[in-house]
């Protein structure tokens, strides 16, 4: 214990180390992958020692099938795959654990440039060593040593290391601390009328929410980029994300102005630009590995949904994919849902939306027959709380849907699907796109997803007369490109 403790502290220090460094040598990035390995081990034996006797670790194991055969197959088959993705250098198993790395030492790396590649390569080296040494240590090996030789010997090449005391961009300012100096400036000096302000705090509190309130000096251009995301994801006008960018960089502006921060304003040339962002539908291939990824198949832990494993949770990760794309429901009117909001109407299972992005979306949507199949109302039925997804609290905005708005992104790019125009909103456009392959007329899809529509057709289909029965059967027949049957019974 006292040795893990060790290495855990000269970790720490080395990571000081390597943030007063511009650019990341190649001796860093191994030290770097030697961390992560070695946390990777201690999470190993941990699970390992809390799982439960006589069961498989990381797998569903076939009908009669041996626990740990299923579970040595499976590590067997990831070994494979990561040196296949070595030999094609394909780095995207890996692309989350360097982004964490990289943030974590207050760094930055173009996807494409030597230090990132270097970085990939050395994990995918990592969990090659991890999985060998799992398994093991799954028939009681605990004698087997890394033979890689990055890897070999490392606790004597980590602790042994002199780190040099980090720079001071750690200690800067939090960046609560720098909005809350910003907000009192602005107010005092007549540059924000109450106006001004209310328009600009929350804007500002979402920014420093989404990077968890870290010191201003460790803001990189990558951390930029993700919050970008999160406010894409949030369904918002590029110009709207326009906006919220010309007041985060009037902070970073201020905030070097008086000596709150040395960093450049890292917001500079990453402002989406003012036509509406590009949005896709999800591909037929796209759905059917979003829906065979670990999030749905078995996961490592909760937090780590990107592993496979034997825990399968089914919150609000799981189920908000499945609930957009069959039935175009936006993230937010997800999120808001109240148990209350799940109810019969015309003998049809609904979802009520009472509060949504326009008067258009406030309206009655039918569930499809598949989400029922899957257990949802089983789901509903056991949430002893008004809300029907509790973990989500609003954020500073009032947005309840935050929290999973900055996890899928990452999520998506740790399977591989990182097309651009590929987002959340994407199962929304899936689900126009197949009713209207189907046939359905514009006016019936848009009083089933919350459109804007005027004239004579919509008074047609509007109140009373398109009822939930009549608007599921434009689409309880559809499967919207992807088999799910390998999810019933889970």
């Amino acid at each position: 214990m006292r040795r893990a403790r060790l290495l855990s502290i000269t970790a720490d220090r080395l990571f000081d180390h390597l943030m007063s460094h511009p650019e990341l040598t190649p001796d860093q990035i191994d030290d770097l992958a030697r961390k992560w390995f070695a946390e990777a081990l201690r999470d190993e034996e941990d699970f390992r020692l809390s799982a439960q006797s006589g069961k498989a670790l990381y797998v569903w194991p076939r009908a009669g099938e041996d626990p740990v055969d299923a579970d040595l197959e499976l590590l067997s088959e990831l070994e494979a795959d990561y040196r296949e993705a070595i030999a094609c250098n394909q780095f995207s198993k890996v692309a989350r654990d360097v982004e964490c790395l990289l943030g974590e030492a207050g760094r930055s790396a173009e996807p494409g440039s030597d230090v990132y590649k270097r970085l990939c390569l050395a994990l995918l080296r990592a969990n090659i060593e991890l999985f060998r040494i799992s398994k093991a240590r799954r028939v009681g090996d605990y004698s087997l040593e890394p033979i890689d030789p990055l890897f070999r010997r490392q606790s004597a090449s980590v602790s042994s290391m002199m780190p040099e005391p980090g720079d001071q961009r750690a200690k800067s300012l939090p960046l609560g601390d720098v909005l809350e100096a910003y907000e009192v400036a602005q107010v005092r000096d007549g540059k924000w009328q109450p106006t001004t302000r209310r328009n600009a705090i929350g804007k500002l509190r979402l920014f420093v929410e989404t990077l968890d309130g870290k010191p201003i000096d460790t803001v990189t251009r990558d951390d930029i980029r993700g919050w970008r995301e999160v406010l894409e994801e949030g369904e918002r006008s590029n110009n709207t994300i326009r906006h919220h960018f010309k007041v985060v960089a009037a902070l970073f502006n201020w905030a070097k102005q008086e000596g709150k921060a040395t960093i450049d304003n890292p917001t500079v040339g990453l402002m989406p630009p003012a036509d509406a962002p590009k949005r896709d539908a999800f591909s037929a291939d796209e759905l059917r590995r979003l829906f065979h990824s670990p999030l749905y198949t078995g996961h490592w832990r909760a937090d780590r949904r990107e592993r496979p494993g034997s825990v399968l949770v089914k919150d609000y990760k799981y189920w908000f994919p499945l609930i957009s794309l069959h039935t175009g429901m936006r993230v937010e009117e997800i999120a808001k849902l109240r148990v209350a909001d799940v109810r019969m109407e015309d003998g049809v299972w609904c979802f009520d939306i009472l509060k949504s992005k326009t008067k258009a979306g406030e309206r009655l949507v039918p569930i499809h027959p598949r989400l029922i199949d899957l257990g949802f109302l089983e789901h509903v039925k056991a949430i002893k709380h008004e809300r029907l997804w509790p973990e989500l609290k609003p954020n500073s905005e009032g947005s309840h849907s935050h929290r999973f708005a900055v996890w899928f992104p990452g999520y998506l790019r740790m399977i591989g699907l990182e097309r651009e125009g590929v987002v959340f909103h994407s199962f929304r456009h899936t689900f126009v796109s197949r009713l209207e392959e189907a046939g359905v007329d514009t006016a019936r899809i848009g009083r089933i997803v919350g459109h804007k529509i005027n004239g004579i057709t919509a008074g047609t289909y509007g109140g009373k007369l398109f009822t939930p029965s009549k608007r599921l059967e434009c689409f309880k027949d559809l499967d919207f490109g992807v088999d799910l049957t390998h999810l019933m019974g889970r």
